[in-house]
C-alpha cells in the first residue's frame, strides 16, 4: 500500500537532511513518541471575527519549525508510515485536552493512512469526538475500505467530516453528495489573490452554493490579506485560516485582535 502523509503541513515540505540514514532516524523517532507534537492555527468566523476552532499540524521536536514531510517519506520507504501516522494522530488528540472550550479541532487524514490498523485503533478508542473534525485529503474510500465502519460509528457520536473542493477534481464534488460533509474547504491555490481573479471568484461562488444546498459550511484556507478576506466574505464563505489569522504555534493561540476587530466592524457596516 502506498503510504501518504497524515495531517496538514506534511505535503509537500522541505527535503530535509537527516545526517544519519533516514530509516534509522525514523526508528529512533518511533521509540520516543513524546518528540512528536502538534501545533495549531486558528479558524476564524468571517462574519464576526470569533475564533471557532483550530487546525492541527504535526511537528517533530528537533525540527519544530519545519514540515515533517521528510520523516513521512523515510517512514514510507521503511514500511512504518502507518505507525508514524498513528503517533501523529495521537499527538493531536492528546493536546486537544488543552484546547479552549466551544472550539473544534481539524485533523486531516488520507484514506491510506486512515485504513492502517494503528490509526483505526486510535480513532475507535476516542470517547469524545464531538469537537473533532476529520478532513479527508482524498475523499474516495474504496469499497470495503476498513475505515468505512469506523467513520460511520464516529459520526453517530458527533464526529464532523470535511472534504476539500478542488484537490481531486470531480471526485471532491461527487464526495459532497456521497459523504454529506459538515464542511467544504477551499484550498489555498484557489484562494490566493481571489480578489483579482474573476474565474476564481466564480469557482468559490459555485462551491458556496453547493455547500448551502447541502447544509455544509465553507472554510477558506491559506488566507493572507484583508483584500482576500473581504472578497471571500462577499461570496458567502463563512470561515478561514491562514497567515492573516495566525500561523501554527504550540498550544492554542488566539487570532490577532486587530484582524478580529476589523471583521467585527465590517459586520456592523454591513448592517
Amino acid at each position: 500500500m502506498t503510504a501518504v502523509p497524515l495531517l496538514p503541513g506534511l505535503l509537500p515540505g522541505p527535503s530535509g537532511s537527516f545526517g544519519t540514514a533516514p530509516e534509522e532516524r525514523v526508528a529512533e523517532l518511533l521509540a520516543r513518541p513524546a518528540s512528536v507534537h502538534s501545533v495549531h492555527r486558528p479558524v476564524v468566523g468571517l462574519d464576526d471575527g470569533r475564533c471557532l476552532g483550530y487546525e492541527a499540524t504535526v511537528r517533530v521536536a528537533d525540527v519544530a519549525e519545519q514540515s515533517s514531510a521528510p520523516w513521512f517519506r523515510a517512514a514510507a520507504r521503511s514500511g512504518v508510515s502507518g505507525r508514524l501516522g498513528a503517533l501523529s494522530l495521537n499527538a493531536a488528540l492528546r493536546e486537544r485536552a488543552t484546547m479552549p472550550g466551544d472550539r473544534f479541532l481539524v485533523v486531516t487524514l488520507d484514506p491510506d493512512a486512515l485504513g492502517h490498523p494503528d490509526v483505526v485503533a486510535v480513532l475507535a478508542a476516542e470517547d469524545d469526538v464531538a469537537d473533532l473534525m476529520l478532513t479527508l485529503v482524498t475523499p474516495e474510500l474504496p469499497l470495503g475500505h476498513r475505515a468505512g465502519p469506523v467513520l460511520e460509528e464516529l459520526r453517530t457520536r458527533g464526529l464532523q467530516l470535511a472534504v476539500t473542493a478542488g484537490a481531486a477534481g470531480l471526485a471532491d464534488l461527487l464526495a459532497v453528495e456521497r459523504l454529506h460533509p459538515d464542511l467544504i474547504t477551499l484550498p489555498g491555490d484557489l484562494i490566493r489573490d481571489v480578489h483579482r481573479h474573476r474565474v476564481r471568484q466564480r469557482l468559490v461562488d459555485v462551491v458556496v452554493e453547493l455547500a448551502d444546498d447541502t447544509g455544509a459550511a465553507t472554510l477558506a484556507e491559506e488566507v493572507e490579506s484583508l483584500d482576500e478576506t473581504q472578497m471571500l466574505r462577499s461570496l458567502g464563505v463563512r470561515m478561514a485560516n491562514g497567515w492573516l489569522f495566525g500561523r501554527a504555534r504550540t498550544g492554542f493561540p488566539p487570532p490577532p485582535t486587530e484582524v478580529c476587530e476589523w471583521l467585527r466592524l465590517q459586520q456592523i457596516e454591513v448592517r
